[in-house]
């Protein structure tokens, strides 16, 4: 049987699942910790440690169990077509929970700098794996780990079309791609090999937590969603940090694959592993609420500081073990889905489809023809070079203005942001320079 992601989970090793058990645990508690890394240095290093390897680990291990599913045309349509509907869905609830908890929550339907980002990358990455099921993989993961380093110097890829996530994990997802989890599980199973990753584990959260202040200045990087800017102004070779956050993350990634066990935990380790995605799903809801509630503020305040946090924390473990058996809804709702869609309109349109295929795979003008209109939009749509200045009257006025000054009339132009007016002083300038040069 299928679950509502398409990545047959339910038919993988125990092995599998208890990754995605733990993956999925961190994940929760990640984001619960987030809610007060400000001003705590154990929070921050727990932080920083969490979110070093859950998510690309978590996107490797998405792109190994879906090999087979990008194989297939019809398969992949309805997996890609199931996380966009995730995505949507998300976006749907949790603005509803936000408006119903008294807050104002702006809706974008492209943008998102929250969870449901990762049912949109996946989608993306399936059907990527789909197109590209016949290139070779290695290539494309040089290619995508050579635009993942060059788009940080872009502050315009962003959280719109959640470009800089799928952009910095997609390489992830290509090397799960590539490799095979039961050799994996053979290379990592051995006794040598999870005492080498219990000691890399120890010792990096023993880094973090003693060179805090020096290594937290990747978080930006483990994160994906920002560019190099997040940096600040002393990071000289900026692509060299993110380098080093995927070197990071590959070692811890390497060490949680020694060290998970490979026999069967139990039910509930089971039904989490499996159930993964529908608890992502509804843990940020959740999470809203118990924000809204004001539930952390009320545990610090009877158990104190320290007992207040790690009760927050077992609050997040005990919504682990509650979601994992509250996503029958979603999946139910999946089924319908996945039988409005393979039952009836897959098969009811196949004629349709192939001559459309057909008609695309022998016409190599239209294919050339959309291939540059659909860059285009991404393009217009990412990149901010392209507004035109009209749609400014000022930046219009101002432009123009400066062009229709005589030629050779002026000695210096300031172009810049605001301070170009409100802090910029002429005359203290070239008196300055007057002085300098005098």
């Amino acid at each position: 049987m299928l679950r509502y992601d398409g990545m047959q989970v339910e038919k993988k090793s125990p092995y599998i699942k208890n990754l995605f058990a733990v993956l999925i645990a961190m994940t929760v508690l990640g984001n619960f910790i987030d809610l007060y890394t400000e001003g705590s240095g154990i929070s921050q290093s727990l932080f920083l440690f969490i979110f070093s390897f859950h998510m690309p680990l978590f996107i490797f291990l998405a792109g190994s169990v879906s090999r087979e599913t990008v194989k297939d045309r019809d398969l992949a349509v309805l997996c890609t077509l199931s996380m966009f509907f995730l995505y949507l869905s998300m976006k749907i609830i949790i603005w509803l929970v936000k408006l119903v908890m008294g807050g104002k929550p702006g809706f974008s339907l492209f943008s998102d700098s929250g969870a449901p980002w990762l049912f949109f990358s996946l989608g993306i990455y399936l059907m990527l794996g789909y197109l590209c099921r016949n290139v070779n993989k290695r290539f494309l993961l040089v290619i995508s780990v050579i635009f993942a380093l060059l788009c940080g110097y872009n502050s315009s890829v962003g959280d719109y079309l959640i470009a800089s996530r799928t952009l910095v994990f997609l390489p992830f997802f290509l090397l799960g791609q590539i490799c095979d989890m039961e050799r994996i599980s053979d290379l990592t199973g051995g006794r040598r090999s999870r005492i080498i990753g219990a000691c890399i584990l120890v010792l990096a959260l023993a880094a973090m937590v003693v060179f805090r202040k020096q290594l937290y200045v990747l978080r930006p990087m483990f994160t994906g969603r920002n560019a190099y800017k997040a940096l600040g102004k002393g990071a000289r070779i900026k692509w060299a940090y993110r380098l080093t956050a995927y070197a990071v993350s590959a070692f811890l990634s390497w060490a949680v694959l020694a060290v998970t066990p490979r026999r069967d935990m139990g039910r509930l380790i089971r039904g989490i592993g499996e159930r993964f995605l529908s608890i992502y799903f509804w843990y940020r809801p959740v999470l809203y609420v118990l924000s809204g509630l004001n539930v952390f503020e009320t545990l610090e305040g009877h158990l104190g500081h320290r007992w207040g946090r790690a009760a927050w924390l077992v609050t997040g473990l005990v919504c682990v073990v509650v979601l994992s058996g509250a996503g029958e809804g979603l999946i139910k709702l999946y089924k319908w889905m996945k039988k409005k869609i393979c039952g009836e309109w897959l098969p009811a349109t196949y004629k349709t489809r192939k001559r459309i295929y057909d008609f695309v795979k022998k016409n190599i003008v239209f294919r050339i023809v959309c291939f540059i209109f659909i860059g285009l939009i991404l393009f217009s749509s990412v990149s901010k070079i392209l507004v035109s200045p009209a749609s400014d009257y000022r930046n219009y006025q101002w432009i123009a203005g400066f062009y229709e000054e005589p030629e050779d009339s002026l000695d210096a132009v300031y172009i810049g942001s605001s301070a170009v007016y409100s802090s910029w002083i002429a005359p203290w300038a070239w008196n300055r320079e007057l002085l300098k040069n005098s």
